[in-house]
């Protein structure tokens, strides 16, 4: 058998994450496998991503439990799609495990956390990476100002807009349209920190 080309593979797989096809995905893991060709380990991230998709994340664990390489990327789609299944247990087990911790593993724990409203425990991971020489994103640090807007955390807040000047976000967009206005305002002027404005 010939072995199929590996950019037509990659494409298809792209196609089935799309399309969130369970079937095609599978018969294209069957079909990587057949070809010796699962060793890729750009083949087998976008496999991981289709069977996420289609929501099949028994799949997907499988698979990565078989993979002899993992890259940044494996471990960024586990937590994402363990996120995404709103599973921040096994989420956290990933993040944990994860060799290397990048800006979207971090970005993807603190607004997974965040979203399942566990603010606390988002705001202990922002301050974590901080603490471990990370800087924030703008999505990082709109997960954490979310949390202080839905818990009227003016110490936090404040703390959070500092950071913000500190690291150079406060031009972002993503963190002025992620942080609720209707809270700030009040919280703000509420604490005097608007008489001067």
């Amino acid at each position: 058998m010939a072995s199929p080309n590996l950019s037509f593979l990659a494409h298809l797989l792209q196609d089935c994450i799309h399309s969130n096809s369970f079937q095609g995905a599978q018969a294209l893991h069957t079909l990587i496998l057949k070809s010796g060709l699962l060793l890729r380990t750009f083949l087998s991230n976008r496999l991981l991503q289709a069977y996420l998709k289609a929501g099949q994340p028994s799949f997907a664990h499988k698979l990565f439990d078989e993979m002899c390489t993992r890259d940044l990327f494996t471990w960024n789609i586990m937590i994402t799609g363990a996120i995404k299944a709103g599973n921040t247990g096994l989420a956290r087990k990933f993040f944990e495990d994860s060799p290397c911790k990048t800006d979207v593993s971090w970005d993807s724990i603190i607004k997974g956390y965040a979203q399942e409203g566990d603010g606390p425990e988002s705001l202990r991971l922002y301050a974590r990476m901080i603490q471990e020489g990370h800087r924030p994103t703008q999505f990082s640090i709109s997960s954490a100002l979310q949390v202080c807007a839905r818990s009227s955390s003016l110490h936090n807040g404040k703390l959070l807009h500092c950071q913000m000047h500190r690291f150079g976000l406060q031009g972002q967009k993503h963190c002025l349209l992620e942080c609720d206005f209707d809270w700030v305002i009040p919280q703000f002027s509420g604490g005097g920190l608007l008489d001067n404005v």
